[in-house]
Order: structure tokens, then sequence, then C-alpha cells
């Protein structure tokens, strides 16, 4: 199982008796696996089928509400305190891990239908344009677990790596693809904790969602095994108080990867920590900030301890403490 462990990765997939969850991050242990509940097992016909199964849609949105509600809901036995996220996540045990679906090795020659057609279409479309090759893509969500349903299903494709990532970013903002907007500024605001200005923004800096030949697709960033293996190492996360602040990104170190990390400047507080750093545990802030934007956020501070010292950070959707916290622009 240490195999596994070393080649598990944000956005792969694991099976057990009672349905699929999602990995998230790259800190696991050797007892199991961090990962939500996605898609379980029901007995009644749903859009999602596969071999004699019906499988319900367990997560509405990918708020963190909603995501904590269905932790409790799905996997409350589950739940274990990890010193590397200062809270209680849900641990699924290798014992309990029936098959991995790994977002580099999905099989689809059972599926070939319009979803996997489309996919080919892109596949070779970024090979064309801006040389990606086959292995720097991979595959994630309902088609990697083979119960995509071609009526209903979104392509929830994978890039791996900053360098392809950046790349990829550059081609769709040239593109004249159709970019997913936002369509309920009330609804997004209350599950994001943000409001309608800052989603206006962010609407149009998104990049990574776009509409092809009638299909929504998500492209999701992933990280190479070296990238993984230079990552600093947290020993211990503590989140200490909830605070207010109005801060400046002054630098973006990680604007791709969960969790997202922004270089800041404190401008006003209601704390005497020394902050230089915002990080964002929710993926859909990816690539919204840039260098100059002023933010208004309330949040936890985490202190930080790792191999090479000790420091502490602003951080935004800790999912646990979510209710209280907000991010919005104030430009």
């Amino acid at each position: 199982m240490d195999e596994l462990i070393e080649r598990i990765r944000d956005k792969d997939f694991i099976e057990t008796k009672e349905g699929f969850y999602q990995v998230t991050g790259y800190i696991h242990s050797s007892q199991g696996i961090v990962a939500i509940p996605r898609y379980f097992i029901v007995n009644f016909p749903t859009y999602w089928y596969k071999e004699g199964k019906y499988f319900m849609r367990v997560l509405p949105d990918y708020g963190p509400e909603t995501v904590e509600k269905a932790i409790i809901s799905y996997s409350s036995k589950y739940l274990k305190f990890y010193n590397e996220y200062g809270v209680r996540v849900p641990e699924i045990p290798i014992n309990k891990i029936i098959q991995v679906y790994y977002t580099n090795k999905y099989d689809l020659s059972t599926k070939k239908d319009s979803l996997y057609k489309i996919f080919l279409d892109i596949i070779r479309l970024l090979k064309r344009e801006i040389g990606l090759e086959m292995e720097n893509l991979g595959l994630t969500s309902t088609m990697l677990i083979g119960i995509s349903n071609p009526m209903i299903s979104d392509i929830d494709i994978v890039i791996y790596g900053k360098e392809n990532v950046t790349k990829l970013k550059s081609f769709l903002q040239s593109s004249k693809f159709e970019k997913i907007k936002i369509q309920n500024y009330t609804y997004e605001s209350n599950i994001r904790k943000t409001n309608e200005h800052s989603l206006k923004i962010i609407n149009k800096r998104k990049w990574n969602r776009l509409i092809y030949k009638n299909r929504e697709i998500s492209f999701n960033a992933v990280k190479t095994f070296d990238e993984i293996k230079k990552d600093e190492k947290i020993k211990k996360c503590e989140n200490l108080e909830f605070v207010e602040a109005k801060i400046k990104v002054v630098g973006i170190k990680n604007p791709y990867f969960y969790p997202l990390e922004y270089m800041v400047k404190i401008e006003e507080a209601n704390f005497e920590y020394e902050i230089d750093r915002l990080v964002i545990f929710n993926d859909f802030f990816i690539d919204c900030f840039e260098e100059g934007d002023l933010l208004k956020v309330k949040g936890i501070i985490q202190k930080i301890n790792t191999s090479s010292g000790l420091y502490y950070r602003l951080a935004f959707g800790v999912r646990e403490h979510f209710a209280d916290q907000m991010l919005i622009f104030l430009d």
C-alpha cells in the first residue's frame, strides 16, 4: 500500500462498497486517503449507472458548507484529525478501498460515446495548438469512474504541472471559446462567501471552464509527482483565531494547486501577527487574484510548523469553520 500512497493525487477517485470518493489534496497517511464523498449507491434509478448499480450525486454544489454536510452525512465514521490540516478530515481506510481510479490511468474502451469523442477532440486540439501530449492530460469525475451520462455529464479534464497549466491558460485566454459564466450571483455569493462585485471580477478572470461543442468543459490543475516531492512539508497546522483584514496581493505563489497561496501585505487588521501569505482552501478561486488586488478577508490565523521553520498565515475556506468567513474585492 506504500505505492498507493505515493501514487495518489488530488482529483483521483477511490471506490468503496458505499460508492465513490474524490481524493483531496496531497497529504495522506499510511492508514488511509483523505477524500470527500461524491457518488453513492442508491436503490432507485438515477442518471449515473454502472454494472447494475445506480449512483446518487451527494454534492449539489461544491461550496465548503455543502461539502461539510455531505461529510457529516456520509463519512462521519471516517473523520480523523490531521496535524497537517489542523482540522478533522475524512480519511478512507486503506482496507475499505476496493479500487483506485488515477486521473492519468483512465479507460474509455467501454464508453465510446459523444463525451469520449469530444474528449479526444480536445486532446488533439491541445496537441496541435500548444504541443500538449496525452500524458500531460487526464480525466476526473464521472468519466474517470465510468458512470458518465452523455445527456448531462460535463467533461472534467486534468492537466499536470505548473508549466503546462500556464501554457494552457495562455491558449484559452487568447482563444474564442465560449466561457462559462456565473448565472446566479445571489446563490453563488452565498455558497462562496463573497459578493456580487467580486463575482463579476472573477467571471472576467476565469479561464478554466468553457463550452466546447455544446458541452461544459473544466480544466483541473494537478501537481506532477516531482512538484509534490518539492513541496514544503507541514508538520503541524494550528487554527488560532478568527480575524478580519484588509490585504493587498503582492505576489502569486501558487494560483493553481490545492490549496491556493498568495503573498500579501497587511493594510489594516484586527490582529498583530506577522502575516505575509493568504492560503485558500477552495478550488472555485483558482487563479482569480492578481498582484495589486485589494481584498477584505474574514478568515483564520494558522500557525504553521515546517521542517524549515515556523510562520503564520491567513486562511480562507477552512471547511469546518466556513460559515463565518468572507473574501471580497475592494477595488
